[in-house]
């Protein structure tokens, strides 16, 4: 696969560009990655996420789609309430309202949905017991932000542990299929 030119990351927070920042330097050197990649979250990192990028997906998509250079578009949302097929579901339902056609199994267009939090995955990774229902106190919250780069580099090395949760699995399936092996 060719390397991107361009690399657009479409989440809600602070927390979800971090780790999808980590999780991409295992593919593109940090210094590259720098001058390559634009992040679109919610102003301040925090808010309500899950309608900006609701919002702002179709705006992307179609975006990446005139583009001539290699771009790809890594999705980060929560579930929270909902569940994750849902999620992806409303998030097609916005090509569908704007009249573009859906996400193409070949295009580099990643969605990774954590239920609850990101922090979750990232608990998990670091070989914690959590649940996908379990909230995340303030404590966890510190541990989960302090191990998030080895974490994500974790996990762009060896995958999701045998045991990983249910929406790690299903995304982690996701980015690879749609960023990593795409041209494999």
């Amino acid at each position: 696969m060719p390397p991107p030119s361009s690399i657009v990351v479409l989440c809600e927070d602070f927390e979800h560009q971090a780790f999808v920042r980590a999780l991409l330097h295992a593919e593109v050197p940090r210094k590259r990655l720098s001058r390559i990649l634009r992040v679109e979250m919610v102003e301040g990192g925090r808010g309500a996420g899950t309608q900006h990028v609701l919002e702002g997906y179709a705006r992307e998509v179609q975006a990446l789609r005139t583009r001539h250079a290699v771009t790809w578009l890594v999705v980060v949302t929560d579930a929270d309430v909902r569940s994750t097929r849902s999620v992806r579901g409303a998030l097609g339902g916005e090509l569908k309202r704007v009249e573009a056609r859906a996400r193409g199994a070949s295009e580099p267009i990643a969605i990774l949905v954590p239920k609850w939090e990101i922090e979750s995955w990232i608990l998990h990774l670091l070989g914690e017991e959590v649940t996908e229902d379990d909230r995340i106190d303030e404590s966890s919250r510190r541990r989960a932000s302090q191990g998030l780069t080895g974490a994500a580099e974790g996990l762009a090395a060896k995958g999701p542990p045998d045991d990983a949760l249910p929406s790690l699995v299903e995304s982690w399936s996701d980015y690879r299929s749609h960023i990593l092996d795409r041209d494999a």
